[in-house]
């Protein structure tokens, strides 16, 4: 669904698009045309502590394949009472 709206600057050139956007857009990636377009891009920030993920292709494709596993039932569960120690 597209959403289509005409926006008008304030008195300092300033649009207001909170209306417009998602609760987890945190900020906006802009990219400005050669014809004067702007195409704002929404983006989510993550925690430095989780960068890693998104920089190993390798990790992210198997968290991907793990979540698509559980959202379609391809689950098991762990007896987790076979970690602990008994000293």
């Amino acid at each position: 669904m597209q959403t289509h709206a005409r926006l008008k600057l304030d008195g300092k050139r300033r649009l207001s698009i909170g209306k417009l956007i998602g609760n987890d857009v945190t900020g906006f990636s802009v990219t400005k045309c050669e014809d004067g377009r702007l195409i704002l891009e929404p983006t989510i920030d993550i925690p430095a502590r989780e960068v890693w993920l998104f920089r190993n292709e390798k990790a992210l494709a198997a968290v991907k394949i793990g979540l698509a596993e559980a959202a379609s039932g391809k689950t098991k569960k762990l007896d987790l009472s076979l970690l602990a120690d008994d000293e």
